[in-house]
């Protein structure tokens, strides 16, 4: 990963100057086309002057200044909650760079980023129909619904999926028809508009599946089958929990995983 050069921008659409912002969404899109069919017009490709305000994007470029690899969150404020919820929304990698890990690389730098600013514990969500990106999901956060560990949602959980059903379906792509089962957090037609069709995925294509078997065909026994149905987990992550990841085995060696290990001792 030392060939690559990130960076993060938090909020650019309200820190950023326009001709700052327009380079960076044209940058966006330049990678975007090469990795969605069409291009939906949603998140960091909105066409919508205020597309940037609530993200959180972590860009990756090569040695030739080429971005390679970003991830764009969206904070989305939810009722009786003291702080924005993190949404984990979009990540778009060239294909010449997959399989090198780079999700977890600009994961690392998203949250190191939002706990400088915000260094409590916050919600976490992710909507999707991978099976790869559920279960890392599920390991990664805390007391996450829906996963094998968690078998009832909290009233918590209820809250957070509920006020996102009703009042923020389109940060996140969902279908306005689309139908949610508070028992799994199945949204079933999720995909089914014009823009989510570029997101439908087999969820029986084993490219898509984590290396965790069991924890793989229980995320494929909610979605039985249907490509256009997602599954919305919520969890949580705090500095703790974040430190706690970043100590794992996988991650030694890395140098900037073991920095930030050591900078969230302070918020311990």
């Amino acid at each position: 990963m030392s060939s690559y050069t990130y960076a993060v921008h938090y909020c650019p659409g309200k820190t950023l100057g326009q001709e700052d912002i327009s380079a960076l969404k044209a940058d966006l899109r330049g990678l975007g086309v090469q990795c969605l069919t069409p291009l939906p017009n949603y998140q960091v490709f909105s066409d919508s002057p205020n597309a940037l305000d609530d993200k959180i994007i972590v860009t990756a470029h090569d040695k030739t200044s080429t971005l390679i690899a970003f991830m764009s969150a969206v904070l989305i404020p939810i009722e009786g909650l003291q702080d924005p919820i993190v949404h984990t929304g979009l990540t778009c990698i060239a294909p010449n760079a997959r399989k090198q890990n780079l999700i977890v690389e600009l994961l690392m730098r998203l949250f190191q980023r939002h706990f400088i600013l915000s260094p409590r514990k916050c919600v976490v969500t992710t909507r999707s129909n991978m099976a790869s990106s559920l279960v890392s999901t599920a390991i990664y956060n805390i007391d996450t619904f829906p996963s094998p560990a968690v078998a009832k949602p909290s009233a918590a959980h209820l809250h957070v999926v509920r006020e996102i059903s009703k009042r923020h379906r389109a940060k996140m792509l969902i279908s306005p028809s689309a139908v949610l089962d508070e028992d799994t957090f199945v949204f079933h037609g999720s995909n089914d508009t014009p823009d989510g069709q570029c997101f439908v995925k087999d969820p029986a294509d084993k490219k898509n599946w984590h290396t965790d078997a069991e924890m793989t065909q229980y995320y494929l026994g909610l979605l039985g089958g249907r490509g256009s149905d997602e599954i919305l987990q919520v969890g949580w992550l705090s500095p703790g929990q974040m430190r706690r990841v970043l100590q794992a085995e996988k991650f030694k060696g890395n140098a900037f995983a073991e920095r930030q290990a050591k900078a969230l001792r302070g918020h311990l």
